[in-house]
This record gives C-alpha cells, structure tokens and sequence, in this order.
C-alpha cells in the first residue's frame, strides 16, 4: 500500500514557518532581547548614558557621561534529525493529511523545550548558556550557602537576593525572578502558608506571580529552561538577558524529507542558537 508522500512535501513551507514561530520566536523568549542575522559571531553593542545637570549660563557646559560597553555573542548550528517509518505512521489515529501536521507539531515542541533548557543551562554544542556566561563574570553579584532551599526558608532567601539588588536595576522597569518549576512552588506554599500572597496574575501566565510585597516591581517566574536546577534563581531584568539567532543571515529550516527506498519519512531542523548578556552587574544569584 503505497504512502502518499504529496502531503508531506506541501507541508515543508509550513514546518519552517513553525519552527520559527516554535522555537527561535516562541513566546516564552519574548520577553528577552532577540539579536537576528548572527551568522557566527557579533558584538554587542550598548550604553549607558550618564546625564548631569549643571547650573544655567551662558554657553556650553558639557555635562554627563556615556559608557559604551561591547560584548562578544556567538552562535552555534544545531540541527535535528527525526525518522518515522510509514508502516508506523499508518497506526496512528489521524488522517493521512493530517500526519504531517501532527508530527511537525510535536517534534517542534520538544524541540522548543530543548532549546529553552539549552538557553539557559547551555549544552555539549558549545553554547554556555545564560547561567554559566553569569556565573563566570566577577560582576555578578551571586549569593548562596549550605542551606537548601525549602518552602519554610525561600522568601528569607529571596529578601536576601532584593536587598542585594544595586540601585541601578530599578530604573530598567519590572525585574523578574527565573526559578525552576520547584523553587516556584515552594515560594507559592510559603505564601499560601503565610496567608500573606496575592495570587491575581495580572495578565500572567500560570507560572507567573507578583512577589509579595513587590507587586508592580519584582515577579517571580517558573521556566522550563530550569527544571533541574533548583539550587539556582536569577533576578535581573528580562531585556538584561540576549538570544542570537542566524534568522536573517541564514534562514532557518524544517523540511519533510521522504526516503523512498527505506520506507522513511525524514523531519530535518536546523538553526543556529547562542546567548548573552548585557550587565552582570545587574543580575543577582542565588546559588
């Protein structure tokens, strides 16, 4: 019975356009600055500008400073290779015309996962990842000790990471807290506990809370790209953090591949991916 490969090759155009919006562009990186056109190393530009006010007189006075501070951000090609046989593909409980869909769909999310974790935990490609990037800059300002982080201790550990936060951060607009799934529960249970939390998400997702006592200021977010890692949350603010990508330089790709031979249907991916950061200095660590 021979597979109708028809459906597989009009679905290429469409699995590049989801991979785009799935993984380069996916909602959870909104958040962050997204640098395009990477197509392997580029250097981060950006500054601080410094204005000072002087007394009123006739001519000029200069007044101010601007620093101007340059970053190295590289990025790393990655690619995914999924097989599927036909004679499997025929079990599953969708339409012919809709296998294809359904597949791009899937592998897309995973791959979504992947590389959110990649993102910030880094990988064996060669991409750091945000948290190793921070961790080795003497700017940071990290803290941490022996103690484990439990739902009886974690707002004490917060305040500790708030107090810390140089002046300078409260000018950038809302901070964020990044924790894992599990260190983002604990503080719900230690508020819940407390009676003291409010829990309306002002437009949030589910995952995402005011830090009580911070509401308008400082949210406490739960990302995929820390599960794992519980021993590690970071306050900066959102924009602080970079994504690079090679989506104008290179366009990235996911194609339907058909091995007639063999009886296999191919979903090929490639991309390139690498992160960065603008000021340690304004991220706080608690590890």
């Amino acid at each position: 019975m021979a597979f109708n490969i028809a459906t597989m090759s009009e679905y290429t155009q469409k699995s590049t356009e989801i991979l785009r919006e799935g993984v380069l562009f996916n909602d959870n990186f909104s958040e962050f600055q997204l640098q395009t056109g990477i197509s392997y190393k580029e250097y981060l530009n950006f500054l601080d500008a410094t204005p000072t006010l002087v007394a009123g007189t006739c001519g000029i006075v200069d007044g101010g400073n601007t620093v101007l501070t340059e970053r190295e951000i590289e990025v790393i090609p990655m690619m995914s290779n999924s097989r599927f046989c036909f004679d499997t593909l025929y079990q599953l409980a969708v339409t012919e015309e809709d296998v294809a869909a359904s597949l791009t769909l899937d592998t897309v999310n995973k791959l979504s996962q992947s590389v959110e974790q990649t993102i910030w935990q880094g990988d064996a490609l060669g991409n750091d990842g945000w948290l190793t990037q921070l961790h080795a800059d003497a700017a940071l300002v990290s803290l941490g000790d022996a103690t484990v982080l439990s739902a009886t201790n974690i707002d004490e550990k917060i305040s500790d990471m708030i107090v810390a936060l140089p002046d300078a951060t409260y000018t950038r607009g809302i901070l964020t807290l990044y924790v894992s799934y599990a260190v983002y529960n604990m503080y719900k249970s230690n508020r819940i506990g407390a009676v003291a939390a409010n829990f309306a998400e002002a437009g949030f997702g589910v995952n995402q809370m005011w830090l009580f006592g911070y509401e308008g200021q400082i949210t406490i977010k739960a990302v995929q790209g820390l599960v794992g890692v519980n021993d590690d949350m970071i306050l900066t603010w959102s924009k602080n953090l970079v994504i690079g990508t090679d989506e104008i330089s290179t366009v990235s790709t996911a194609k339907w591949v058909i091995d007639e031979v063999n009886d296999y249907a191919w979903l090929k991916a490639r991309f390139k991916l690498g992160t960065s950061y603008k000021y340690a200095g304004e991220a706080v660590s608690y590890k």
